[in-house]
C-alpha cells in the first residue's frame, strides 16, 4: 500500500480505472443499443399507434430468397439457362446460411445481382414463351416487393429506429468500441 501514497502513481491508477471502466461502460451501452436493432431487424417493429407489430426486414429478406428459388427453378430446367440459374440458387443458399445483419446484407446483395442477370436475359430471350416471361415478371415483382420494403419505403420505422442508433452512438463511442455496423439502409 505504500504504492499507492506516491501521489502520481495514485493518479495513473484513478486514470487507469477512469479508462477501464469507461471503456466497458460504453462499449455494454452500445451491446445493448446494437442488440435492440437486431432484435427490430429479425422480430418486427412494433407500432404503438396502430396496435401491431410491423413485419421484420428478416421477414422480407425470407420472401426475396422464396422469389429467387422460384424464379431460378422456373428457368433451370431450359437448357443455356442452367448456369445463371444455379448462380442464383447458390446466392440464395449463401443467403439463407447467413447470420447476421451484415453477413445477410452482402449476401442479399450478391443474389440480387445474380437475379438480375438472370431476369434481363429472359426479356431478352426468344426462347422462353409468353407464360414463362409471365411467370418470371410475376416472381420478380414479388422479389421487388420485399426489396422496397427493405430499402425503407415501406418499413420507415425500422429504418427511423436505426437512425436513432446512429444519433445516438457518439464519435467517442464509436471509436472506442471500434462498431460500425452494417444495417439495412
Amino acid at each position: 500500500m505504500a504504492v499507492l501514497k506516491n501521489r502520481k502513481i495514485a493518479v495513473l491508477v484513478a486514470v487507469v480505472v477512469i479508462v477501464v471502466a469507461t471503456f466497458f461502460g460504453v462499449n455494454a451501452s452500445v451491446s445493448r443499443l446494437t442488440g435492440d436493432i437486431e432484435r427490430l431487424f429479425f422480430d418486427g417493429v412494433y407500432i404503438e399507434s396502430e396496435g401491431y407489430m410491423q413485419p421484420s426486414i428478416n421477414s422480407q429478406i425470407a420472401k426475396q430468397a422464396d422469389a429467387a428459388l422460384n424464379l431460378a427453378t422456373l428457368l433451370q430446367i431450359y437448357p443455356g439457362w442452367e448456369s445463371a440459374s444455379e448462380a442464383g440458387l447458390n446466392a440464395r443458399r449463401v443467403l439463407l446460411d447467413a447470420e447476421g445483419i451484415s453477413e445477410k446484407s452482402r449476401a442479399q446483395h450478391e443474389m440480387e445481382q445474380a437475379l438480375v442477370i438472370l431476369v434481363e436475359a429472359t426479356y431478352r430471350s426468344t426462347e422462353l414463351g409468353e407464360r414463362e416471361i409471365d411467370a418470371v415478371a410475376q416472381h420478380w415483382k414479388s422479389y421487388q416487393g420485399a426489396s422496397g420494403y427493405i430499402e425503407g419505403t415501406l418499413a420507415p420505422d425500422y429504418n427511423n429506429k436505426v437512425d436513432e442508433f446512429y444519433n445516438q452512438l457518439s464519435i467517442i463511442a464509436a471509436l472506442i468500441t471500434g462498431i460500425a455496423p452494417e444495417y439495412y439502409r
